[in-house]
Formats: structure tokens, sequence, C-alpha cells
């Protein structure tokens, strides 16, 4: 019985994140030694994970409540963490009767959802193994709006990057932000003219038009004071809010425009799926208290709240064009090209953003097929930035990354167990220095803040590049794998497939499929198939990817990568023989055809 308790006691503190290191080596020796210790954790962490769904949902229900009755002065507690939550009404004036419809249908839903979710999230929940990798410090280093609510290690909790500044100027020099710096819950975005695009960590993208007034409260929750903005909201940010003077408003999975006049009024204008909107105003019995917008309509909102003062308008998608036209978007669909479960497309040909000395600020994600929100690779930090070569592979521009210190860092992007991954790439001459550090990596699934794997109940980490291991190094030796963690003092890499020393200055194309489902992976150089493995381990999760270096050692690779394609499935053999042939034929590089 005492040890039961103990192992309970270890499970409770893993879970809350307040475990120590060497309670979390005990926990993990008896995972390992102790006869059904590592199934009631597991039911721990999945009951956990369920109360934590139940916790949300509550949340989601205060919301939706709080809209229906209205509230008598501004809306900001709705969606804010703060640390007096407001309790719920008894009663419920003017709820209509698909609310409660829509109501009756969440807790079947959610407690099938968060039973599913507490057995997938269960792979990935170790809070106590998150930190935030040093490398990643310059980011935080000039932001003006830190004020908020500390992370850990006393750091303003990052909710968002600026991924795009278009001729921008600030309301103030106090004001003023750098393109790829992320934004702290609490910071605010305040042009004078200029447009700028901000990308929450939850997906959604945001495009701003001076003047405005923008004010981040959390990774799901902006505040618009005043000016204009889209939203591209996807699935995964469903429930996204903005806040206006005048009214809420709730995605349910969206594209929409918003403009707040200086006097507080407000136009939605929805241009795809359907908002939410609540007037913030106290509302009178049998009155309308929650309003649908659904696409292709817009209304008007006056800042008092009032119903007499919501109407219906006309669409106007002109005065929002200027900022629909910065999501970027393949202008013409590539021959052969594979669409279906895109998830990133990163082309040094096409938008990438430099400073006034070449190097890389911003390396847009092209929207292309299912590639419906952009996660930019980005590096606020001018000492970290890699170099645009202009004429680097077969007369195309790549990025080039030094080897020393230069790396990107997409937005968080969610990738799947089932993966592949495309890419050009060349080594440069510093990979054959003597003096340099082993293990340069191309591409890692686990960018800050990075998860130390220690062992296998959770999901993989994708990497390709040189062999992280010194004793298997060999310079330009390429290496795709899923690491996986440890048992015991034993490495766990899944998939794992050594390919060629493919040398230096040799354009490469570079394919590696990792098929959780089939049990398989496959790499390919250049056509070639040179190898496969068992892909044994999961691998799905929602992270920031990592592009030129290791997550959190610093291996660097040293060469130039001129376009990279990652997709959430692994590719049918004919689609991959046609990506692989569009990039053959746009590079100049030659295929060896495999079985």
């Amino acid at each position: 019985m005492r040890q039961e308790n103990e192992l309970a006691r270890l499970a409770s503190r893993y879970v809350d994140g307040t475990i120590t290191g060497p309670e979390l080596a005990e926990l993990e020796r008896r995972v390992l030694v102790e006869d059904g210790a590592a199934e009631r954790l597991s039911e721990w962490c999945l009951m956990h994970r369920q109360i934590v769904d139940i916790l949300s949902e509550d949340r989601l229900h205060d919301l939706i409540d709080q809209m229906l009755v209205g509230r008598p002065g501004p809306p900001r507690g709705v969606f804010s963490e703060v640390n007096q939550r407001r309790s719920r009404p008894k009663t419920r004036p003017g709820i209509n009767s698909r609310y409660l419809r829509i109501r009756a249908m969440w807790p079947a839903g959610l407690a099938v959802a968060a039973g599913v979710a507490g057995l997938a999230l269960f792979f990935w929940w170790r809070p106590t193994l998150l930190r935030v990798n040093p490398l990643a410090a310059p980011a935080f280093a000039n932001q003006p709006n830190e004020s908020a609510a500390a992370g850990a290690e006393g750091r303003a909790a990052v909710v968002a990057s600026l991924t795009q500044l278009i001729d921008a100027s600030w309301r103030s020099p106090e004001a003023a932000l750098e393109q790829g710096q992320l934004i702290a819950a609490g910071g605010r975005v305040q042009l004078a003219s200029g447009r700028a695009k901000v990308t929450f960590d939850c997906g959604a993208e945001v495009v701003l038009l001076g003047p405005c007034d923008f004010e981040l409260q959390s990774s799901m929750v902006a505040i618009l004071h005043s000016g204009r903005l889209t939203a591209d909201v996807p699935r995964r940010a469903f429930g996204f809010g903005v806040l206006c003077p005048g009214v809420d408003l709730v995605d349910l999975g969206t594209s929409f425009g918003v403009n707040v006049e200086p006097h507080g009024e407000t136009e939605l204008h929805v241009f795809k799926g359907e908002v939410l909107c609540s007037p913030n105003q106290p509302r009178l019995p049998g009155a309308q208290s929650l309003i649908h917008v659904v696409e292709n309509e817009a209304k008007h909102f006056s800042r008092d709240g009032s119903d007499s003062s919501v109407g219906d308008i006309a669409m106007d998608v002109d005065q929002f064009e200027s900022l629909l036209a910065l999501r970027r978007s393949a202008t013409t669909a590539p021959a052969g090209l594979a669409s279906q479960r895109l998830a990133l497309w990163l082309a040094a040909d096409r938008a990438v953003v430099t400073d006034t000395e070449g190097r890389v600020i911003n390396w847009p994600d092209l929207l292309y097929g299912d590639n419906s929100a952009a996660e930019d690779a980005l590096q606020p930090d001018p000492d970290a930035r890699p170099q645009l070569a202009i004429d680097a592979i077969n007369g195309l521009p790549a990025v080039r990354f030094d080897g020393d210190s230069d790396f990107l860092l997409t937005t968080p992007l969610e990738t799947t167990d089932d993966q592949t991954v495309v890419f050009v790439c060349q080594f440069t001459a510093s990979a054959l220095d003597d003096a340099r550090t082993w293990g340069g990596q191309i591409i890692n699934y686990d960018g800050p803040p990075s998860r130390y794997l220690s062992d296998t109940l959770e999901p993989g980490v994708l990497q390709i590049g040189e062999p992280l291991l010194e004793a298997d190094f060999r310079p330009t030796l390429l290496t795709s794998q899923v690491f996986a963690g440890f048992v015991g003092a034993t490495t766990v890499e899944a998939g794992r497939v050594d390919g060629l020393e493919i040398g230096v200055g040799r354009p490469t194309l570079v394919a590696y499929t990792y098929n959780y489902g089939a049990q398989k992976s496959e790499l390919r150089i250049n056509g070639e198939l040179v190898g496969t493995a068992r892909a044994f381990a999961p691998q799905g999760i929602t992270s920031r990817k990592i592009i030129g270096r290791h997550a959190w050692m610093q291996l660097f690779f040293h060469g130039d990568l001129a376009e990279m394609l990652i997709y959430n499935e692994a590719l049918p053999s004919g689609q991959l023989r046609a990506t692989s042939q569009y990039l053959a034929d746009k590079y100049a590089i030659e295929l060896h055809a495999s079985p």
C-alpha cells in the first residue's frame, strides 16, 4: 500500500508539473520495473487530461452563458485569463431554441472527445520537460509589452508572432515592433499606417491595417480597440475571439473582416463560415441575445450595443482587399505538385522577406491545396538569420545556413503520425571543416519550447540531417528518423534510415516518408530508394518546427535549402513521384528511378 501511495504521489506531481528531477527519475524507474505501474500512470494521466477538458468545457459554457445574458460593462472579462472568475448566472433570459439544441449536444460530444483526447494527449503531457531554448531569448528582448501574466522562468507568456510588416509606421517610438518578433499576452500592435500580420499560436492569422490599436489577451483572444482587420481561423483555433467596443465576436471556423471606427462603431463582414456575436450591453427579456452571422452576411453594431443599433449592411469585401492579399498563396497550380494534406510549403524564390543585409527575417508558408493556414518560418534575431543566396542552386535562390548560428523557427504547426518531407538542398564547403561540430540538422520537429524525451510514452520527434551521435557522424551523410526517447541508456529511434554522403555543392532532392499506419519509413535521395526501416513510434503533435538547427543542441546545418514541403500523410507512390519530378525539373536535378 505504501508503494501504491508513493506512485500516486509521484504521478500527481508529474501531471501537475511540480515533479523534481530526482522524483522524475524515481517515477521512470517504477514504470520500468514495477508490474502494472505503467498502466496505472497512464490511467492517472488520462484522468488528468479529462479533467482539463472538462474545465475547458466549463469555461466555454461560461463564455456562451455570459454572451446570452449580456453584460453591463465592457466585455473584457469574458475571454481574459483572470484570477477571479465570474459566477455562472442562475437564469438565462433570452435563450433561443437554437442555442438550447446546440448546448444539449455538448456534454455527450465533449465527453467522447475528452476520452479520445486523453488517450492521445497522454503521450505528450510532460509539462516538466518543457523549456524555452536560450537561443530563442532575443525574440523577447525588445518587447515593450511584457507586463502580462508571466510564464515559466518569469517570462511573459508568448501568444503570437508578428509574421509580416508592410510599410509599417507606429503611433509612437515606444509602440514599434520588429518583424518576426514574438508577442506576449497583453502586447499591442498600434499602427499609424501600413499593414501587419499577426499569427497566433493557436493558428489564427490576423492581418491589420493602420491606423489601428490591437491588443492580444491570450493565444485565443484579442481586442480590436480601433482599426481594420481580417482573420483567418483554422479548425484547431475554433472559438477564437475578437472583442470590439460594442460587440464580442466568437469564431466558428471562419474567414471574416472587422472594421472599428474611432468612435466605436463596428462592422462585421463574414467571408466564409460563421461568427457568433454578442452585443456587450444588458439584454431585455425576449430580446435577441446571440446573433449568428454566416457567409456573405454583414452586420453593423453601435458602441452602446443596444438592439436598435444592430443592423444588416451590404457586404463590402473591397475595404479589406489589401489585407486579404497579404496572405500569400501560390499564384498558379504547379504541375504535378501534390496538394492534398499539404501542411507547409517554403520556396526560396517566392516572397522571402530579408533585412537590409539580405538576411532572412520571414520565409512565408505558401498557401496551396489543403495548406490553408500559413505557418511562416521566422528569425527575429539578426545574429541568427540565414542569408538569402540569390544564385545558389542551378541559378535559383536558396536560404543559406552558415553552420554556426543560423536557423529559422515556424509558428506552431500541426503534424500527424504519418509524414512526408520533401526538400531540395546542398551542403556548402564549411560542412567539411575539421573543426566543425558534428550532427547538423536540416529539419527538426521539436522547436522551442523543446521537449526532452526520456521515455517512449509520448510522440517522437522527426529529424533529418547528419547523424547526431559523434560515433556515427560523417560529414554530409543524410540520416532520417523519429527520435522517440530512451529506454535506460539506449536511444530509441523509429524509422531510422542512413542515406548517402552526398558531398558539397551537389544539389540534392531528399524525400522521407514515415508511414506509422503501415509501420514503414523510406528515404529517397534524388529519386533513388536508399533504405527502409520500421516506423513504430507515433509522432503527431502541434509544435514549432526548427529549420537549420537541432531543437536544443547547437548542431547547425552547413548548406543551402531551396524548397521544402511537409505533408500530413505518407504520400502515395504516384504523388511522391510527381512531386519529386516537379522539384527535379525546377532545380535541374537528375532523378534515379527506384521500384
